[in-house]
């Protein structure tokens, strides 16, 4: 009888400790599959090892593309992380010179030339893959290589649309710069995007837009999503109501410090940030009750061509009352 209890009472433990484990594997699950909202970058200003692995762990693509290879810092970065890396460059000199310094690199395909024309005859190659695309083909001054506009980023999304066989991770940078006339406006990135997927899902993690299949499972933080509704509503107010953006925005003023941490990177690292990096960050520091750093953000760096709409007053003014009310106690 003691023994039978004994032996009872033994596969009882175990199934607790299976469910225990189960539960924990899901958890862990979930946890790997949130993009969070993070400064992509290295001090170099390239795709960091740390952001490659991560993208790699929730999107386990198996090529990756870069448009604008200039001096190979993502290249190089992508070539420790991918198995296939194709790196496009415009400029005969630096795409010589790169690809001499990462000539021991075996995994990496050069190519010289346009980078719609080039894409076009890499993503030909490719049937059934999961592809991450990094379009980063800008003319952003200095020694990078311009074509015959600044950003051919259109063209590059037209030419990936030609191919829909394959499932694509698309990354653009430097998507702050879409407020000015060199560039295509962000409502005509999101449109050239959706001609790829009517269902990928847009994102704006720091400078940059992510877009993805909802198929893959993975979900943008709490903060992403709050930061892409702040940011896609200006551009598709059929999409959005102003109760949901201002609720987006009420999460962002409530932000963990290490989101809050990468809202500063953002403001600071940039030569030009977007006027919503500090709306963002300044709506933080309304939550915190530093209302002078808010109201710097609100009143002098926050620009009006790029962000006109009432609730930006709202918040000042409310930031104005409470800084007022902080100083008569």
């Amino acid at each position: 009888m003691i023994h039978t209890l004994i032996k009872i009472n033994f596969i009882k433990s175990l199934k607790k400790i299976s469910l225990l484990i189960v539960l924990i594997q899901s958890l862990n699950a979930s946890t790997s599959l949130v993009l969070p909202f993070t400064w992509m970058k290295d001090n170099q200003y390239c795709l960091s090892i740390k952001s490659l692995k991560k993208l790699n762990d929730l999107f386990n693509p198996n090529v990756f593309i870069e448009t604008g290879t200039y001096y190979g810092g993502t290249t190089e970065n992508a070539s420790l992380i991918f198995p296939v890396v194709h790196t496009i460059e415009l400029d005969k000199k630096i795409y010589l010179n790169t690809k001499n310094r990462l000539s021991l690199k075996k995994n990496i395909s050069f190519h010289l030339g346009d980078s719609p024309a080039i894409l076009d005859k890499i993503l030909n190659n490719f049937s059934n893959q999961r592809i991450l695309l990094w379009l980063d083909g800008h003319f952003s001054g200095g020694a990078t290589a311009m074509s015959s506009k600044e950003t051919p980023v259109i063209e590059e999304l037209n030419v990936i649309s030609k191919y829909p066989q394959n499932e694509y991770i698309i990354l653009i940078d430097d998507i702050r710069e879409c407020h000015r006339k060199e560039w295509p406006s962000l409502r005509e990135i999101v449109i050239a995007i959706r001609k790829i997927n009517m269902s990928y899902r847009i994102t704006i993690s720091g400078d940059t837009l992510i877009a993805f299949s909802p198929t893959t499972k993975v979900q943008p933080s709490e903060i992403l999503n709050a930061c892409s509704i702040s940011r896609l509503f200006a551009e598709f107010p059929e999409e959005f109501n102003l109760d949901q953006v201002l609720e987006a925005e009420k999460t962002i003023s409530k932000a963990p410090p290490e989101d809050v941490a990468e809202l500063w990177e953002l403001c600071n690292n940039l030569y030009s940030p977007s006027s919503y990096y500090f709306l963002w960050y300044g709506l933080t520091q309304i939550e915190s009750k530093i209302y002078l750093s808010q109201n710097e953000c609100f009143l002098y760096k926050i620009d009006p061509r790029q962000i006109n709409h009432p609730r930006i007053q709202k918040y000042l003014s409310q930031a104005l009352i409470r800084n007022q009310s902080y100083s008569d106690k």
